[in-house]
């Protein structure tokens, strides 16, 4: 285990890369608290009407899941902890989520901005898409692509 706590007793690689972890951490824990409380202001009454609520709440808990798994990233440089060594099933399902939960942001951002596209210029013309049921099935739909998407993840 490297010796952290004594700052002036690591390499100036090192403490490079204490620098940039501990930052980075600090950028995890400042997204989880504004993907909160974003989450938590999308969830009032005020906002139940507008048709791209659902798809921001389900961004929201998509980015804090990539926040939190980039936590064993930073334990493993601080405290030489590699969770992928503990099994290769725990090494596969951990990369695996990862990887979906990415893709499910991505989607979500592609259907956020076409569910802002038909509202703007198509407003009169499509109106199937502001129905919460139709939503739902799209929220799905995402969700079951990108879970397919890798599920094949080579050796």
């Amino acid at each position: 285990m490297k010796n952290l706590f004594n700052f002036n007793a690591l390499s100036s690689n090192d403490k490079i890369n204490y620098i940039v972890n501990c930052l980075a951490m600090l950028n995890v824990f400042q997204g989880i608290i504004g993907n909160t409380l974003s989450f938590i202001i999308f969830s009032r009454k005020r906002f139940n009407d507008f048709s791209f609520t659902l798809y921001f709440k389900a961004l929201m808990i998509s980015d804090i899941y990539i926040l939190l798994n980039s936590i064993p990233l930073f334990l493993n440089f601080m405290i030489s902890y590699v969770m992928e060594n503990e099994s290769l099933f725990t090494c596969k399902m951990m990369w695996y989520f990862i990887y979906t939960a990415c893709l499910i942001s991505l989607w979500l951002l592609c259907s956020i901005s076409l569910d802002r596209l038909f509202t703007i210029v198509f407003a009169k013309r499509f109106s199937f898409y502001k129905k919460k049921i139709f939503q739902i099935i799209v929220l799905v739909a995402i969700i079951i692509f990108s879970l397919l998407t890798y599920l094949i993840i080579p050796i």
